[in-house]
C-alpha cells in the first residue's frame, strides 16, 4: 500500500434541546482576592476625593461621556456606586478587569448586573469573574482556560460541569467550541463520570451527545491548511512495506504533521505506524536541518514539532538544546523560536519533554521569554495535578560513545559540579585532546559535537536545579521525603547539586540538619548516617534560620568532603535593616537586571518605569525608582534613586525582607 487514509474532521455534535439551569450568581472570596483588594486600593487611593468622585461622575452624566470605574470604584459610597452602575450601561464604561474585580468584592452580589452585561459585551474576561460563582463565570473561564480559570473550574466543578455541559448541548454556537473543550479537559481530570452522569439525567438524547462532546478527536485543531514549504515535493517517504507514499499522501501526512496535536491523535498515529520508522526520522532530520540553517522562518515553525513526532527522544533532547540557546538569544525572532520549543513540549507532554521545558523555563535569561515558558509549566501543572517542582528533574545521559578509534574517553561528574573526561588509564582530562594521525577523523569530529552537546547539557541541568532550589530555600518550601527521594534518585544533576547544601529534615521528633552523601544516603554534622522518619518533610535552611556556629561547622564538613554550594547557603549575607535601601544610587540597567532575581517593573500608562515589585510566598515587596526611566531608551538615562522598601501585601517573612535588601544592594 503507497497510500495514506484521508483524515476527515469530526462533524459538530448534535443540539439536544434542554430546559434552562437556574444558578444564583454568589461571591466567593479568597486570600489572593483580599491580597488584590489590598493592592488595588493602595494605587487608587488619594488620587479622587470623594467630592471630586461625584463632580466627575455628574459631568460625565450630563455630557453622556464614558465613566472610568477606576476613577470612581473606591471613592463613592457602596449605595452611590450600586445606583450609579445600575443606571450607566455597559458601553458607557472604562474597565479593566482588575478593577471589576474590585468592584465585586465592594459590592458583591450587587455587582452583577453590571458584571454580567460586561460579560456579555465582551469587555471583560475570565480574570474579572475570579471571585464570582455562576455559570456565566464558568464559561468565561471556559474560554480563557489561563492557570486561574483551570484553578477556579477545579475548585468549582459542581456549577462549572452543570453548566457547560449544559452549554455545550443547549447554548449558543459561539460557546459551544470553547465549553466542549472545557469539558474534555475536565474529564481527564477524573471529572468524566460525573458529566456523563449529569447528561444522563438530561434524557437519552442528552446521553449519547455528551458523548460526542468527550469524544478526545475533538481536541484536534482545524488541520494545516497553509502552503508546504517547496522542498516538500521532492520528499520521500516509505511505507512500512517498502513502497514510496503517493503524492496525495504525502500532501496528507505534511498536512497532519504541521498541524500541533500530539502523535497519540488517532490520524497522526495511524500515520506514523503506517511508515518506515527509518523513512521518518530521516524525513524529520531533513527538514530541521533545512528549517535552523535557513533562519527559522516563522511560518514553518511547525517543523520543530514535526521533527520531535518523527525523531523520537534523542530529537527531544536535540531539540531542548537548540531551544535552550535560542532563548539566549539577542533578537526576538530567535527567542520565539523557543517558546515555540516550549509549546512543542508541552503538546507532546512525555517525561523527557518536561524535564526539557523546566530546564528551559530555568535557563533563559530574557524576562519575557521565560515568563511565558514559566506560564507554559504553570499550565502543564495544573493537568496533571502536581506542583511545578513535581515535574521530571533535568537529567544529562553519560552513557555516550566518545571515541577516536583507538582511543575512547567517557564523561564523568567532578567534585565541582561539572563534566570532565577519564581517558582509558583513568586520567582526568579538562576536554578532548587534539586527534592524531592515528585517529579516525571523522568519530573524532563526532565525538566533539556529542562532548559539546554533553558540557552545554549538563551546565543547562545543574542552572535549573540550582535556581529551583535557591528559590526553594527563599520560600521554606517543605517537601514530603519521598518526593525528595525520588528526585535525587531520577536525575544525577539534582544529586549532585543537592550534594552541596545543608538540608533539615522536619518530623513530630524535631527537625535534624542533614547532608546528601555520594550514594544519596544521608549523614549528620558528626558524619553519621541519618535515616529521617517516613512522614518527615525536606527544605533547605537560609542562613538567616541558622546560628554561626552551626554555619561554620557544616562549612568545615562540606570542605573536607572538597563540595562546593551550588549557590550561597552558609554564607549567604543576612539583612534586618531596611533603611539601607532608600537613597541608594543604582544604575538603570541594574535595574532592569533583577528582573532575574524574580522583580517586576513597575510602570506607569505612559510606559516609563517607577518601581520594582517582588512576590515572595509571604507577601510583596515594593521600592520605587526616581526619576525613573524608559527601558527601550538607556542612552544618557541618569543613575536611579531607589525609595523606600515596603510591604505592599501580606507579612512578608524576615527571609524575604533580607532577601529584598540582598538584591537591592547588589
Amino acid at each position: 500500500m503507497s497510500h495514506l487514509e484521508p483524515f476527515t474532521e469530526l462533524p459538530p455534535w448534535p443540539r439536544v434541546a434542554l430546559p434552562p439551569l437556574e444558578f444564583e450568581p454568589r461571591v466567593a472570596l479568597t486570600g489572593d482576592a483580599s491580597l488584590l483588594h489590598a493592592t488595588l486600593r493602595e494605587q487608587l487611593s488619594g488620587h479622587l476625593t470623594l467630592e471630586q468622585g461625584r463632580g466627575l461622575v455628574a459631568e460625565a452624566e450630563r455630557t453622556a461621556q464614558p465613566i472610568s470605574l477606576a476613577a470612581v470604584v473606591d471613592v463613592l459610597e457602596n449605595d452611590e456606586l450600586e445606583a450609579l452602575i445600575t443606571r450607566v450601561p455597559a458601553e458607557r464604561w472604562f474597565v479593566t478587569d482588575s478593577h471589576v474585580r474590585l468592584l465585586v468584592l465592594r459590592l458583591r452580589e450587587r455587582s452583577w448586573p453590571l458584571v454580567h452585561a460586561l460579560l456579555e459585551a465582551r469587555r471583560i474576561g475570565s480574570a474579572a469573574v475570579l471571585d464570582l460563582v455562576s455559570a456565566e463565570a464558568a464559561i468565561a473561564h471556559a474560554r480563557a482556560m489561563t492557570a486561574e480559570a483551570r484553578r477556579w473550574l477545579l475548585a468549582n466543578d459542581a456549577l462549572a460541569l452543570a453548566s457547560l455541559a449544559h452549554t455545550s448541548l443547549d447554548g449558543p454556537d459561539e460557546h459551544r467550541v470553547h465549553v466542549g473543550a472545557a469539558l474534555r479537559w475536565l474529564a481527564r481530570r477524573d471529572r468524566g463520570a460525573a458529566i456523563r452522569a449529569l447528561a444522563a439525567g438530561w434524557g437519552e438524547p442528552a446521553r449519547a451527545a455528551i458523548e460526542d462532546v468527550l469524544d478526545p478527536r475533538r481536541d484536534a485543531p482545524p488541520l494545516f491548511s497553509r502552503a508546504l514549504p517547496k522542498s516538500w515535493a521532492s520528499r520521500k517517504v516509505r511505507t512500512s512495506e517498502g513502497e514510496t507514499l503517493d503524492a496525495a499522501s504525502m500532501q496528507t501526512l505534511g498536512r497532519l504533521l504541521a498541524t500541533p496535536f500530539p502523535p497519540e491523535h488517532p490520524a497522526m498515529r495511524a500515520a506514523i505506524e503506517a511508515c518506515d520508522p527509518v523513512s521518518l526520522a530521516e524525513l524529520g532530520r531533513a527538514l530541521w536541518l533545512e528549517w535552523t540553517e535557513g533562519g527559522m522562518a516563522t511560518q514553518n515553525q511547525w517543523i520543530a514539532h514535526a521533527f520531535v513526532v518523527l525523531g523520537g527522544e534523542s530529537a527531544v533532547k536535540e531539540l531542548g538544546r537548540a531551544a535552550r540557546a535560542w532563548a539566549r538569544a539577542k533578537d526576538s525572532h530567535t527567542r520565539r523560536a523557543a517558546r515555540k520549543a516550549a509549546e512543542v513540549f508541552v503538546w507532546l507532554g512525555t517525561e523527557t519533554c518536561m524535564a526539557e521545558l523546566v530546564t528551559l523555563a530555568r535557563t533563559a535569561r530574557d524576562a519575557d521569554t521565560r515568563a511565558r515558558i514559566e506560564a507554559l509549566l504553570e499550565l502543564v501543572a495544573i493537568d496533571r495535578g502536581v506542583a511545578i517542582d513535581d515535574l521530571a528533574a533535568p537529567t544529562v545521559e553519560l552513557d555516550v560513545p566518545l571515541s577516536y578509534g583507538p582511543r575512547r574517553f567517557t564523561p564523568v561528574w567532578s567534585r565541582e559540579q561539572t563534566l570532565e573526561l577519564r581517558d582509558e588509564s583513568g586520567q582526568r582530562l579538562p576536554d578532548l585532546p587534539r586527534p592524531t594521525k592515528k585517529d579516525d577523523a571523522a568519530l573524532a569530529k563526532a565525538a566533539k559535537e556529542t562532548w559539546k552537546a554533553l558540557r552545554e547539557a549538563a551546565r543547562d541541568a545543574l542552572t535549573s536545579e540550582r535556581t529551583r532550589l535557591e528559590r526553594a530555600m527563599i520560600e521554606c518550601t517543605h517537601v514530603p521525603l519521598d518526593r525528595f527521594r525520588a528526585r535525587l534518585a531520577s536525575s544525577e544533576a539534582a544529586r549532585r547539586v543537592a550534594q552541596g547544601l545543608v538540608w533539615a529534615a522536619h518530623a513530630r521528633e524535631g527537625t535534624t540538619l542533614f547532608r546528601v552523601a555520594e550514594d544519596a544516603s544521608f549523614a549528620t554534622l558528626d558524619d553519621e548516617l541519618f535515616v529521617p522518619s517516613d512522614d518527615a518533610s525536606v527544605s533547605i535552611p537560609h542562613s538567616l534560620l541558622l546560628d554561626d556556629a552551626t554555619r561554620a561547622r557544616w562549612s568545615q564538613v562540606l570542605a573536607s568532603y572538597e563540595l562546593l554550594q551550588p549557590f550561597s547557603q552558609l554564607e549567604r549575607s543576612v539583612h534586618r535593616d531596611a533603611s539601607v535601601v532608600g537613597g541608594r544610587e543604582i544604575h538603570p540597567g541594574k535595574v532592569l537586571g533583577l528582573r532575574e532575581r524574580g522583580w517586576r517593573l513597575l510602570r506607569r500608562q505612559s510606559g516609563n518605569v517607577d518601581g520594582l515589585e517582588r512576590p515572595f510566598a509571604t507577601g510583596t515587596m515594593r521600592v520605587d525608582v526616581e526619576p525613573g526611566f524608559w527601558p527601550e531608551r538607556l542612552a544618557d538615562v541618569p543613575m536611579q534613586r531607589l525609595g523606600v522598601l515596603e510591604a505592599t501585601t501580606g507579612d512578608p517573612s524576615s527571609i524575604a525582607w533580607s532577601e529584598a535588601i540582598r538584591d537591592l544592594l547588589g
